[in-house]
């Protein structure tokens, strides 16, 4: 029986005002199949410029409103996100993620870009080995997590690191699925290896964001909607100054029970067929996010 860690039900409040920005990456403006490495400077192949057969490929088969990364089943694709060796400090890494339903995926945070000798931290497996169990993993390769990744949706993981304190926290779509130490050593943050892990991997990476110190999940400005009523019975409404795309209802395991593109100003959801409990709704106007819990 698979063990679910939902601590708690999360959601960072903090503005990207003030912090610096470091990697803002959508892949739009990339060449399709073209290499990642000779486009991008925030990559590299984890044998560095020699190891071409470790590339990875811009794509708009699964773009989450454009290109996007992906990770395929070659079992070659190797890639480093580099998030510039860092040692002490707030970090935040946010994306958007997809994988294909049956796939597995992989991604690990290291601490350092040095492949030579490298030093995972933590590591997060979809469907890991074929098992069907989405883990989290630390350094030593040890499940210190489990959790429900949707398949065949694109969700937005969220990642804070204090490498003060060396302390992890990792949301998706806004719910808490990880809380705890950030790695054995801890203190460092140098990268992240995006591998195709296995002939079974297919995974998508986009809307790549890492900033020092924290980054707002919720960046609708705080006047420009809100929903109503809450707890909601048969209709959700969402008032908006702004055309509403996407919206999302998950439910606390992070499964997709509901979902609607109204492109319209304040739209209204019905959520009749859904039985009582906690959700989350992610509420998108095609270039923000916001996710929040509402009761039925």
């Amino acid at each position: 029986m698979k063990k679910i860690y939902f601590l708690a039900i999360a959601f960072i409040a903090f503005s990207l005002s003030g912090n610096a920005q470091l990697i803002d990456e959508n892949f739009d403006a990339l060449n399709l199949v073209d290499d990642i490495s000779t486009q991008s400077s925030d990559f590299t192949n984890w044998s560095g410029p020699s190891g071409t057969t470790e590339d990875a490929f811009v794509t708009d088969a699964q773009g989450n409103g454009g290109n996007s990364l992906l990770i395929s089943n070659n079992t070659t694709s190797d890639v480093l996100l580099l998030l510039g060796n860092n040692i002490g400090g707030l970090y935040t890494l946010q994306f958007d993620y997809y994988v294909t339903d049956g796939a597995t995926g992989f991604y690990g945070i290291l601490e350092t870009d040095d492949t030579s000798s490298p030093t995972f931290t933590t590591t997060v497996y979809t469907n890991a080995g074929g098992s069907g169990t989405d883990e989290i993993r630390d350094g030593s390769n040890a499940v210190i997590g489990t959790f429900i990744l949707p398949k065949d949706v694109w969700v937005t993981m969220t990642h804070v690191m204090n490498l003060d304190t060396n302390t992890l926290q990792i949301l998706m779509n806004g719910a808490e699925i990880y809380n705890g130490s950030y790695g054995s050593a801890g203190g460092f943050l140098g990268s992240v290896d995006l591998w195709s892990v296995d002939a079974s991997c297919e995974n998508y990476f986009d809307n790549i964001l890492f900033v020092n110190g924290t980054l707002g999940v919720d960046e609708f400005a705080v006047d420009e909607f809100s929903v109503y009523p809450n707890p909601v019975q048969d209709i959700l409404n969402i008032k908006s100054s702004t055309v509403i795309e996407t919206v999302v209802v998950y439910d606390i395991l992070g499964k997709v029970v509901l979902q609607a593109q109204p492109n319209k100003i304040s739209p209204s959801l019905d959520v009749s067929t859904l039985s009582s409990g906690a959700y989350l709704v992610k509420i998108s106007n095609g270039t923000s996010a916001k996710t929040l819990k509402i009761i039925k």
